[in-house]
Parts: C-alpha cells; sequence; structure tokens
C-alpha cells in the first residue's frame, strides 16, 4: 500500500484471512491498481464507515475488461455503511462482477451482513450467494452494469429505501436461485435496463411493498417459477413492458397498487400452475397497452379494482371473453 495525494494505493491485492479484520474509517479513502490486477479477497470481516474504495481506472493492458472487484468469501462477513464504491467490477466473471459475498454453502457465515447509507457508482453488482438475514437499506446505486442488487440461494433479506437507476444490461433488483423470506420495501427503482424487480427460479414468500418502479426498459415486477407472493402498495408507472408478469407462479395476491401507463398489460399470467390462486383486489388500472391479460390461467379473483381509466382494453388473452 501507498499512500498517493491523500489516497491510499493497492498496488498488489489485498487478501484478509478467516482471522482477520479489515477496518476502513471515515475519511479512508482505497484505490485498487486495475493495471497490475489489483482485488481485495475477504475471508474475516470487512467493515467499511464512511469510506471510499476505488479502482483507479487506469485500465489493464493483458485483460480489457479487468477492472477491481471485492468478494468476501467462505465464513467471512461484512459490515458497510457510508462508503462510497465506485469503477469496480471485472463483468463476465461470477463473484467478480463488483461488491459480492459468497457464502459457504454447508458452513454459511455467522457474521451478520449489511450495507447502509452507502452509494454503489459505477460498481459493477452488489451480489449475495449463500447468505442468510442481510440488510441493504437506505443505499443509492447508478449506473450499474446490472443487476444493481442479486441475491442468489439467500435466506431472510430486507431491501428497503434504496435508489436504484440507471442498469446498463440487466434488472435493478434481481432474486434467484431459491431465496425465500425476502421483503422488499419503499424502494425507488427507475430507468434500469431490465425489470424493475425480477424473481425466478424457486423464489419462494416474498413481500414486494411500497415501491415506486418506473420507466424500466423491462416490466415493472416479473415472477418466474416463483411461489408465495404478496405485492402491495407499489406504484408501477410508465414501464417498457407488463407492469406485473406471472409465469409459472403460485399463491400470489396483488393488492392496492397502482398499475399506470405501462406499454404492456398491466398485469400478465401466464402458465399458471393447478394449485397456484391468484387474488387481485383493490388495484387501479389506468391507461395501459391492456388491463389483465391471461393465457393458460387456472384461477383468478378479482375484487374491488377500479378499471375506469383502462378502456378500451380491459382484459386480454383468455380473460378477453368475460369483458
Amino acid at each position: 500500500l501507498v499512500e498517493e495525494d491523500g489516497k491510499v494505493v493497492a498496488h498488489w491485492p489485498i487478501i484478509v484471512w478467516s482471522d482477520a479484520e479489515l477496518v476502513l474509517e471515515p475519511g479512508d479513502n482505497l484505490r485498487l491498481d486495475d493495471a497490475n490486477g489489483v482485488f481485495l479477497f475477504n475471508a474475516g470481516l470487512l467493515r467499511a464507515d464512511g469510506a471510499t474504495v476505488a479502482g483507479l481506472g487506469n485500465g489493464n493492458a493483458r485483460q480489457e475488461k479487468f477492472r477491481p472487484f471485492i468478494t468476501t468469501a467462505l465464513t467471512g462477513g461484512m459490515q458497510v455503511s457510508g462508503t462510497h464504491f465506485s469503477n469496480l467490477g471485472f463483468d463476465g466473471y461470477s463473484a467478480m462482477e463488483g461488491v459480492s459475498l459468497i457464502g459457504g454453502a454447508i458452513f454459511p457465515s455467522k457474521i451478520r451482513s449489511y450495507v447502509v447509507g452507502s452509494v454503489f457508482d459505477n460498481a459493477g453488482t452488489l451480489t449475495f450467494r449463500n447468505a442468510r438475514d442481510l440488510v441493504l437499506q437506505g443505499n443509492t446505486f447508478r449506473a450499474m452494469t446490472g443487476p444493481a442488487v442479486e441475491l442468489n440461494h439467500v435466506e431472510r433479506a430486507r431491501i428497503a429505501s434504496n435508489l436504484i437507476s440507471g442498469t446498463r444490461t440487466s434488472h435493478g433488483i434481481s432474486l434467484k436461485g431459491g431465496t425465500s423470506e425476502a421483503t422488499i420495501g419503499s424502494n425507488i427503482v427507475i430507468d434500469n435496463a431490465g425489470s424493475g424487480i425480477f424473481a425466478a427460479n424457486g423464489t419462494r414468500v416474498l413481500t414486494i411493498e411500497g415501491n415506486l418502479l418506473a420507466a424500466n426498459r423491462g416490466g415493472g415486477i416479473g415472477l418466474v417459477r416463483s411461489v408465495c407472493a404478496d405485492l402491495e402498495g407499489n406504484t408501477v408507472f410508465r414501464n417498457g413492458q407488463s407492469g406485473v408478469k406471472l409465469r409459472q407462479t403460485s399463491s400470489v395476491t396483488i393488492s392496492g397498487n397502482d398499475l399506470v401507463g405501462n406499454d404492456g398489460m398491466a398485469v400478465s399470467v401466464i402458465q399458471q400452475p393447478i394449485s397456484g390462486d391468484l387474488a387481485i383486489r383493490s388495484n387501479v388500472f389506468d391507461g395501459n397497452k391492456s388491463g389483465l391479460f391471461g393465457a393458460a390461467i387456472r384461477s383468478v379473483a378479482l375484487t374491488g379494482n377500479d378499471f375506469s381509466g383502462q378502456m378500451p382494453i380491459l382484459f386480454d388473452g383468455e380473460l378477453a371473453r368475460f369483458v
């Protein structure tokens, strides 16, 4: 580590072993040298409070796509608050795509990890895999490669009061790999390349409430092969595809949402499982390409919805005959 112009520059990779701790305090400014292939690998505890961590942005002659990354693995933990991350992410390489925590599938970390009040600028993806009891709150994500936040096989997580905008290739928030008991609330997710929130591949017991999902080039909320989800009190506005899209997803309640001006359907239901009851109640449908679309549906219950602004296409697909 070399001090240069008030910054601490790492010209060699930084390794934190399982019985060690790296602490970045307020005012610390750590820069990782792209040209020398520098990264930070943490198997112990990474604590950052009010610090700055960034790639130098000076390029790598041998690997054009290389950018520094931060990976916490094995039984390591990450506790971050008020810290600014930028110019990170080795695009296309799992666990190197920005800032990540990759827990052990058999022996997960016993350290409680959280990221609060921090800023991620052009920092790849914030990834958590094989983790539990996470808190991601009050953060700002700008111009991430995408998805900005990804949870893969995570048990119990709260993603709240974050601002996520401008992902370049993917969703704002992505959940997959059997992630369960996740609450996504009071986030602003706007102008991303994919969907605002996307959950797939066995995700279950999800609560998505009070979010603003607007101007995403994909849909507002997409659920694929998921079970037990409650979508309540969200504003889903002018997204490039459907406001809410459900495919092979069962036991879902959509209530008290404003579904307004989306380029596709307000709600799309495709390949609904036999046991996949869907309750749609007290929502506002206004100015979408169509209101409720169904294909291979089983059971849909509608109660107290306002379709007054949805003319002329209220129902579409298999549901058109009920108009």
